[in-house]
Parts: structure tokens; sequence; C-alpha cells
């Protein structure tokens, strides 16, 4: 065993204990004077021993850096300078070595500190043996005995205490930190909070509105071209047109709601999909819509995501396909996963590629503006994937599964 093992933490001990080591070595030497009469050189003796216990016992021990050579060089004088008061004493000074216990159960491990104590009762009862005789011993070692236990006990309990309350103070400042780092998470937590919505919200915004607005714009422009010629044709272009901006003005409404309408008040998807694939034909746009499989219910945030990817499909056929179909498909005779397909004979886009669970394949990445983001944001937030291929021979078919 390293010797160094032989230490406890010193900071352990109370300083307000050198008080008490000082207070109990005075009274020791009171009780020394007050029971024998001594010669001057005796007293002057016990005066230099006293002396040189007390500066080792407080000053020099208040000093100590705790290792282990200093100990035991701390313990061996101070058991020498202790043995030579009691024997110089005659046997009178037996409270003087009592600090040392104290001591010694304070900064040592066991079996050390209990050496020393033997070490203690030792330096006691030797002297007393060489100045009464050692018939008497028994008596003696058992008074001494008690004192020593006594004094072991209440210096542990004192030990423990102080232990207890570095312990609580330790736990109390861990706590502190915990609650400062919590408060810092919960903060972070927030903000991250914040921008989640910011952004579901902005995906909502555009998702909903620029969908409803492209396909107005396009009605619109359907009506002036042949406002002049063809006036019905026109006015019914308007018409769509208003449909759409008044359908634009509830979906914003809805988006602003954070979609808090009751589940009651939503239209099933299949009908949701059928009445968006209807108002958004154009003159020059035909646009197909089929339902495969047996419908079923999906969880809310996947019906919604199926129902954008099938606005934002339309939307990009409407502005950039300069296609003359497009073709909606809802399909649901996969046994886990629903798929929305929407593909059109139009140019293409500008590059092709694949787009599968957030990861772009192939040699060219997709050209993406904020709505295809936004999309594919959603499709990995319900576990789903999104998938675009495109071609200038054959136009693009965007494709999204969901589980469900």
């Amino acid at each position: 065993m390293h010797w160094t093992s032989w230490l406890r933490f010193k900071d352990e001990t109370n300083r307000n204990s050198l008080a008490a080591y000082l207070l109990v070595v005075l009274v020791g030497y009171v009780i020394i004077f007050t029971s024998n009469s001594f010669s001057t050189a005796e007293i002057m003796l016990l005066v230099i021993l006293g002396l040189a216990y007390i500066i080792i016992g407080t000053l020099i021990w208040d000093r100590l850096d705790g290792s282990a050579g200093q100990l035991t060089a701390y313990f061996i004088v101070q058991l020498a300078l202790s043995g030579l008061i009691v024997f110089v004493g005659k046997g009178n000074g037996w409270l003087v070595p009592m600090p040392l216990v104290s001591h010694a159960i304070a900064v040592l491990r066991r079996p050390w500190s209990w050496l020393v104590v033997g070490c203690v009762l030792a330096v006691e009862v030797i002297p007393l043996g060489l100045i009464a005789g050692f018939e008497h011993l028994p008596n003696f070692i058992l008074s001494l005995l008690a004192a020593v236990v006594f004094v072991a006990i209440f210096t542990q309990l004192t030990v423990d205490e102080q232990r207890a309350r570095a312990e609580v103070q330790r736990l109390a400042d861990e706590l502190a930190q915990a609650n400062l780092k919590l408060a810092e998470y919960a903060n972070k937590v927030e903000e991250l909070a914040i921008i989640q919505e910011r952004n579901r919200m902005a995906r909502e915004i555009h998702d909903g509105l620029g969908h409803y607005l492209t396909a107005a714009n396009m009605q619109i422009k359907a009506a002036l071209a042949v406002l002049v010629e063809q006036p019905e044709l026109a006015r019914d272009a308007m018409g769509k047109a208003q449909t759409l901006t008044q359908e634009a003005l509830n979906d914003v409404r809805r988006s602003v709601a954070a979609l808090r309408s009751a589940p009651e008040e939503q239209r099933p998807l299949v009908e949701a999909i059928s009445a968006l694939a209807m108002s958004s034909p154009t003159e020059s746009l035909q646009i197909h819509f089929e339902l495969l499989g047996e419908p079923r219910t999906l969880l809310p945030q996947a019906e919604l995501t199926l129902y954008r990817a099938a606005q934002e499909g339309l939307t990009n056929v409407n502005k950039h396909a300069k296609a003359q179909n497009a073709w909606v498909s809802l399909d649901f005779t996969g046994d886990h996963v629903v798929r929305l397909r929407v593909r059109d004979d139009g140019i293409g886009m500008r590059l092709d590629g694949t787009v599968s669970e957030g990861k772009v394949h192939g040699e060219h990445p997709p050209l993406e503006g904020f709505g295809l983001m936004g999309l594919r944001e959603r499709v990995l937030l319900v576990g789903g994937q999104l998938r675009i291929n495109s071609s200038a021979s054959n136009g693009s078919i965007l494709e999204v599964e969901v589980p469900g």
C-alpha cells in the first residue's frame, strides 16, 4: 500500500479545533501544577516542553501540507514531547496528549489513525508505570482508554458532520450549476421552437398561398388573352380566379391560426386533392386525378404533407413546365405507405436528379426553390421520402411517400 494512502484530506478538520487544542493543553498544565510541587528546573523544562508542544500543535500544524512525510514527523515529535510532559509532570499531564487523538482521527486513514491512538496510550501509560509502578497500570489503562475512546468518537462525529456539510454544499453547488445549464438549455429550446414554428408557418404560407396565387394569376392571364374576342371565356376565367383568391384567403387564415381548426372541419384527403386538381386547370393545361386503392385515415401531419405536395407539384407545373397535361395520383395500394405522384408532359426542370430522404443522388441536384425545400422538410418530419425525376423529353415527376 502506498503510504500516502494513510491520509485523509486535512481540510476536513475545522481550524477552530486549534483553539480547543490550546485550551486542552492549558487545562492539562493547570492540573500538573496544582497537583504537585516542582523544582525550578522542572518548571522551566515543563514550560519549554509545553511551549514547543503548543507551537507545533497549533502554528506548525496549521501550515502542514498534508503529505505523509510531514504528518509522520509531526506525530513522532508530538508523541515524544507529550510523553516527556507526562513523565516530568509526574503522571498528572495525562490530558496533554489527548489532542493528538483528535488530529489522528481527523486526518489519517485507518488503521494509521488507530496506530497513533495506540501510541498516545503508550506515552500515557509508560510514564505512569515508571512513576507509580506497573502494578497499578490496569486501573490507569481503563481510565485512559475511556478518555481516548470518548475523544476519538467525538472527533469522528465532528469529522462526519463536517464532511456531510461539505457534501451538501458540493451538491448545492452542482445543483446551482445544473439549474443554470437547464435555464440555458431551456432558452435554446425556446429559440429552436420559435425558429421551427417560423419555418413551419413559412412553409404553410408558401405552399398554400403561393399555389393559389399562381393558379389565380394563370386564370387572369387567360382571361386577358381572350377578353376581347371571347368575353364569356374571360368571364369564366375571372370567376375561377375569384374563387382561387377566396381559397387563398381561407388558406392564409388557416395558416395564421396554426392549423388549429377542428378535425371535423377538414375535408377528407381524397376530396381535398381532387378539388385542388379541379381548381388548377387552365385553357392550356388539363389536370387528371386518379385514386388507386381504398382510402384510409392517416395521421393529420401525413395528410397535410400529401396535400401540400400536390399543391407544390401543381404550382411548379403551372409556373415552369409549359405542359399540356398533368396527372395527379393518390395511391393507397401499399401496405404501410401512401404515395402521391404529380407528373406532367412539359419541358422538365433545368437540372435533373433525385432527392430521397433528404439526400441528393445523381450527377446533378434538382433545381430547388423554397417550395421544394420546404416540402422536403415536411416529408422528412413525417418519416417519408421525396423523389424528383425530370427530363426534357418526358417532363417531370414529383413523388412523395409517407407512412400510413
